[in-house]
């Protein structure tokens, strides 16, 4: 394929010698060699015009013959770079020949700079429409499938550098006219240093500003530098109007490539919205998954704050019952021989038993309690309270704490009543006396005993 291009090329080279001196008479003026050299400085001239005419029919007949040549898809594209590449070389070149223009001080050199201009500025504006059609040409062989989207791909990224170089080129335009427009202000107040900036301006901008010039110039004393001026204002103004037609070439040129853009501009913002939306749904996707980690932590949290409450709680009752256990078993071996001391005295009160008998004793104390609560007061005559205002079940209360016997009656009474008047002694006072001093001793023993046992 390269070696079919480049003998293409030569062919072409060969066949446009004739077209270019036709085409182009300024190149034959000029000397001996003004014109030639300029033809040199400028090496895309009318040769690679007619290269690319030639060039776009045969790329447009291969891609149009067989769609599914991706060799020959990819051979069109590497041209269309190579076309950019050199419109933009082009416009590089173009900057310097308007720079050149605006230095040039020579009538021959601003002439022989403008030929170089306009052909170049001519060539640069047919690559544009070669450049375009190709474009278009491969919009219109895009195809479908794999193949298709690699098409759409590679077709987009040359139209997008396209566009880009075509912005370049209306860049350097509207510099180079600004730069023109601000010369000629200055040709201007050489010759009319007063104008003001009406004048000034229509001088600029309008084509009636040649009369204001021409008038200014009658007026002005300095002739010489006044015809030198009003001269190179009318070749700048000229160069003005080739630059605002350039640019609007270039302005229709751009809107073109950018309603092909746009025929795509549907696809790539469906994409990018898609990409956005993904985007947009992943980000919320992480931030659900932030959530649900720091609620499944706080629940975790949760969950063992209750664990150790319920432990401390847990632990709290079987404190308190191992204490009250603790507690009860004591009592029982405190009380439990009281209960076996009863069992061998029947003659106690079965209500005396109930007072002392707690419910956390061992289960032969449980029969034991009922044994004696169903067992009849046997309680013996010499060991019962001899009260005679007492009654049996208020003296059986105090059956254990018989204290003594009247010397003098030979009753017997209980500790509650001991006193002669209780049992009618006849010798009060040597009886009572008697009593207290006789069972002084075993009196307060009782107290003792019985008061532990209230406490107990």
């Amino acid at each position: 394929m390269a070696n079919d291009r480049l003998a293409a090329l030569r062919a072409q080279q060969s066949g446009a010698s004739q077209m270019s001196s036709n085409s182009y008479p300024t190149q034959a003026s000029g000397g001996g060699g003004g014109g030639y050299q300029s033809r040199r400085a400028n090496p895309y001239a009318q040769q690679d015009g007619a290269y690319e005419m030639a060039d776009v029919k045969e790329s447009t007949t291969n891609l149009s013959g067989g769609t599914d040549d991706m060799s020959s898809f990819y051979a069109e594209i590497s041209s269309l770079q190579d076309s950019i590449r050199t419109f933009n070389e082009n416009v590089t070149r173009i900057g310097e020949l308007h720079s050149r223009s605006l230095n040039n001080t020579d009538d021959v050199s601003a002439q022989r700079n403008a030929a170089q201009l306009d052909e170049l500025v001519a060539d640069t504006s047919a690559l544009s429409a070669t450049l375009k059609r190709r474009v278009k040409a491969l919009e219109r062989t895009a195809g479908s499938g794999r193949d298709g989207q690699i098409r759409k791909q590679q077709t987009a990224l040359v139209k997008s550098k396209f566009v880009e170089a075509i912005q370049n080129y209306q860049n350097v335009e509207q510099q180079y006219r600004t730069r023109y427009k601000q010369r000629m202000e200055r040709q201007f107040k050489i010759v009319k240093p007063d104008a003001s900036p009406e004048e000034v301006k229509a001088v600029v901008n309008d084509d009636s500003g040649g009369q204001i010039f021409s008038q200014a110039l009658l007026n002005s004393n300095r002739y010489g530098e006044s015809r030198a001026a009003y001269r190179e204002v009318q070749e700048r103004h000229e160069d003005i109007k080739r630059i605002e037609k350039t640019l609007g070439e270039l302005a229709q040129l751009f809107n073109d490539m950018s309603v092909l853009v746009e025929q795509q501009d549907e696809t790539i913002q469906n994409i990018e919205t898609t990409a956005a939306t993904v985007e947009k749904d992943t980000e919320a996707g992480l931030n659900y998954t932030e959530k649900a980690v720091v609620s499944a932590r706080a629940a975790r949290k949760k969950r063992w704050i209750c664990f150790i409450i319920i432990l401390i709680i847990l632990a709290i009752i079987g404190i308190v019952v191992g204490v009250e256990v603790a507690r009860n078993v004591n009592s029982n071996k405190r009380l439990c021989p009281l209960l076996a001391y009863s069992a061998k005295t029947p003659h106690l009160s079965p209500s005396r038993v109930l007072l002392f008998t707690p419910s956390s004793c061992a289960p032969h104390s449980y029969a034991l309690h009922i044994e004696l609560l169903l067992k009849p007061s046997t309680m013996g005559a010499k060991k019962r309270c001899q009260f005679q205002l007492g009654t049996d079940d208020q003296c059986n209360l105090a059956a254990l704490r018989i204290v003594g016997q009247c010397p003098h009656c030979r009753v017997q009474f209980c500790g509650d009543h001991r006193l002669p008047e209780h049992h009618s002694c006849n010798n009060l006072e040597d009886c009572r006396q008697q009593a207290f001093d006789r069972n002084k001793t075993k009196l307060e023993s009782e107290r003792t005993v019985a008061s532990k046992m209230a406490t107990a």
